[in-house]
């Protein structure tokens, strides 16, 4: 039986836009990285970017089906990117 390679993917910069709670953010992602603050700041909105993308690339993933298990689009928008656009 042959050795199946996994490949590992490691993300070396992020750059979200009107993200959840983000209006923007734009950020080097080093091997380990922490992230700490108050409860309701964003650390599991920022988490949840990875989890989209791997959902948008999973067997029976996409685009559709990682927007529904969020909800719909218009809660994965950051509110300020609408107060901006009025």
């Amino acid at each position: 039986m042959a050795k199946s390679k996994s490949k590992t993917i490691r993300f070396i910069h992020i750059r979200l836009g009107n993200w959840r709670n983000f209006a923007q953010v734009d950020v080097d992602l080093q091997r380990r990285g922490f992230l700490v603050g108050p409860n309701a700041s964003g650390k599991s909105n920022f988490l949840d970017v990875f989890r989209f993308l791997s959902d948008l690339v999973s067997v029976g993933g996409g685009f559709q089906e990682a927007v529904r298990k969020r909800g719909r689009v218009s809660g994965l928008r950051c509110l300020a990117a609408w107060f901006h656009a009025v």
